[in-house]
């Protein structure tokens, strides 16, 4: 009978909803409690060229002229179903038509659903003829999805092009909340044209209507169009109220623009969030100006500031030109280093402690790559004003693999150092890294030795004033050169267990030489902590450790030693890692010998021996490290489960 009934303003307004590409994946089946779901099999056709099936209690008729079905009214046609107290059928001949008209009236409790909507009503009509259908005092329920609301009047018209509410609302909390709701008197949703227009448009928080507007106009489906987004509010006790109201600007087929005017209650005005994207023959990228003309809150705290204006500017950029050519871009600015503390934003973060100003241009073929690069940093530390630079660097690589059975690989870097303070030293460093490479493997097993010759040289400059009030040595020429000998072999050991399920066991060694050098002399630029996961266990120098082409770092040369412990178990599910590793004072220390000494590491377990430090479950001393990880995954997938032994 009904061959379909429209989504009505859910249809309107989800798609806005459900594009956002944030929502994280162990939200999904919460968001969903309540939501109803589609649970009979597909029927695939033409809904008019499907049969009618109707079961009632009573039926009487007219033939050809009407019908009346009452009494459990059931009618089923593909994968529409329609029930009611009671159903009428009608059919009339009109002068100078082919075909009669006929229509259906369900009187009492209309209850319609499909794979698309539930809808609930007191009355319903529809035209079989040209679909035009009405429902009166009528609710509906998105099937599968989030978004449901309540129409005076609902109506379907144009073959179900068109949709038209009366007095329409629309909510995607879950079933028995209604935080939030949009309101409209009048409702049209153009599927063909993907838009969507809404008179007298309210929108609320719980009964409270918080913004009107009497006209909006939405961009529904995948069609690019101007016009108002979805409106968003909330509460927090950092902001107050905030509400905001995005405009989308589809400028041209590569250029779109978003334009959010973002009130926040207790900042006392109104926040200007602009986002431009592009897409050119050089590549593609975005910008973000956001801009607070006035911050109250941060006048109250920041007294001294005359200047209360809040704002962020960022750019990033990819493009890739003839294929071998690449431009990069990622910069970041705010207008004080509290920005982040006070509002939230997809560009930064407090926890960052800064913001990166990178550019970059390089070259890249089958064998080699060049990169110019910049790089800058706004430190968010009010107190802290020693950040190095590097303005500019060059990175080269050249790569030759299958030279016999070795593999080869040339990297080369220059790079000037500047510091936002001009009392810290400077330096220009030259570095040169040829490696050669044995790799062996097959299925079962592999094991690859590599060895490496690591040769730099520092020009350092500004040196004498930071000398005397630090009691520091740094030279102005300082050249080091030293061997790096690797071996490191991994086994996998398999067997299928009950259908579906497979355990293996892949025991990995890794033997790591690198000889101690003085660098004393060398002032500290752009080191970092190397990563405390699984990836960092087997990196080239040991983990925590300050390293690269930088300041290279090892345990004290000494005799070697050996030391015992209870063997224990430690059992590791990513992301976390048992083992623990901070540094207790700052990250490169030298003692009075002008020897180098590694951080402070906390190790929770049994006592260690004294003199024996251990690196992720290892006990590293002497001129070698040998790291040791076993990794047994119970079943394929999803979950890596790792046992670590340290002895």
């Amino acid at each position: 009978m009904k061959k379909r009934i429209p989504s009505l303003l859910a249809t309107m307004i989800a798609s806005a909803l459900y594009s956002q590409q944030g929502l994280a994946a162990d939200l999904a089946t919460q968001c969903m409690l309540g939501v109803p779901s589609y649970d009979r099999p597909l029927v695939e056709g033409r809904p008019g060229d499907l049969p009618v099936t109707i079961n009632a209690d009573h039926a009487k008729g007219n033939y050809p002229d009407n019908a009346v079905f009452t009494g459990n009214v059931d009618i089923n046609q593909g994968n529409s179903r329609l029930r009611a107290d009671e159903v009428q059928l009608h059919q009339q001949q009109a002068a100078g038509q082919a075909q009669p008209v006929r229509t259906v009236d369900a009187l009492g409790n209309v209850h319609y659903d499909d794979n698309q909507v539930i809808l609930k009503g007191a009355k319903a009509w529809s035209n079989l003829n040209t679909k035009d259908t009405n429902v009166w005092q009528g609710d509906y329920q998105m099937v599968g999805r989030q978004g449901r609301g309540t129409a005076d009047l609902m109506k379907q018209r144009g073959e179900n092009r068109y949709t038209i509410l009366e007095n329409g609302s629309f909510t995607s909390c879950l079933p028995g909340s209604d935080t939030w709701s949009v309101v409209g008197s009048e409702v049209i949703h153009d599927r063909e044209e993907q838009v969507a227009e809404i008179w007298n448009a309210r929108f609320k928080l719980g009964s409270v209507p918080i913004f009107y507007s009497p006209y909006l106009q939405l961009p529904v489906g995948d069609k690019r169009r101007s016009g108002f987004l979805i409106p968003n509010a909330k509460y927090s006790t950092k902001n107050g109220v905030e509400f905001s109201l995005p405009y989308y600007w589809n400028i041209a087929p590569n250029f779109d623009a978003t334009i959010t005017p973002h009130y926040m209650n207790k900042h006392g005005g109104v926040m200007w969030e602009n986002e431009f994207r592009y897409l050119t023959q050089l590549g593609s990228g975005l910008t973000e100006f956001d801009y607070l003309p006035s911050d109250k809150v941060y006048e109250d705290d920041h007294s001294s500031d005359s200047n209360s204006r809040r704002w962020l500017f960022y750019w990033n950029h990819s493009g890739v030109i003839d294929q071998v050519w690449r431009l990069n871009a990622d910069y970041t600015k705010v207008s004080d280093p509290d920005y982040f503390n006070d509002f939230s934003s997809k560009y930064g973060s407090s926890t960052d402690g800064y913001a990166t100003q990178k550019f970059s241009a390089g070259y890249v073929n089958q064998n080699f790559d060049a990169t110019v690069s910049t790089k800058q940093f706004q430190v968010f530390d009010r107190e802290s004003s020693n950040s190095y630079s590097a303005e500019p660097q060059l990175d080269v690589n050249y790569y030759q693999n299958d030279v016999g059975p070795f593999d080869t690989h040339l990297y080369g870097q220059v790079a000037h150092f500047v510091n936002s303070n001009n009392n810290m030293p400077e330096a220009t460093r030259v570095h040169f890294e040829p490696t050669i490479n044995l790799p062996l493997s097959n299925g079962w097993g592999s094991l690859n030795t590599e060895a490496k010759l690591l040769a730099t040289h520092y020009q350092q400059s500004n040196l004498d004033k930071y000398n005397a009030a630090n009691g520091t040595d740094y030279k102005e020429s300082v050249s080091r050169v030293m061997p790096q000998f690797k071996v490191d072999g991994k086994m996998v050991f398999e067997r299928d267990l009950q259908e579906g399920f497979t355990q293996t066991l892949e025991p990995r060694v890794q033997y790591l030489y690198v000889p101690y050098r003085d660098q004393s002399e060398i002032g500290n630029y752009d080191s970092t902590l190397l990563q405390s996961d699984y990836t960092g266990l087997f990196a080239t120098v040991p983990i925590a450790v300050w390293t690269a082409s930088r300041r290279l770092i090892r345990s004290p040369p000494a005799s070697p030693r050996a030391c015992m412990m209870p063997p224990r178990w430690n059992v590791l599910i990513f992301p976390s890692v048992k083992s623990t590793i901070s540094p207790s004072h700052a990250p490169v220390m030298t003692t009075s010998t002008g020897r180098t000494t590694i951080p402070r590491v906390h190790w929770s377990g049994p006592a260690i021996p004294t003199g024996a430090l251990p690196m992720n479950g290892v006990c590293a001393g002497g001129s070698s490290t040998i790291r040791v990880w076993i990794t047994l995954p119970l079943v394929t997938a999803p979950l890596n489960t790792v046992a670590m032994r340290t002895a």
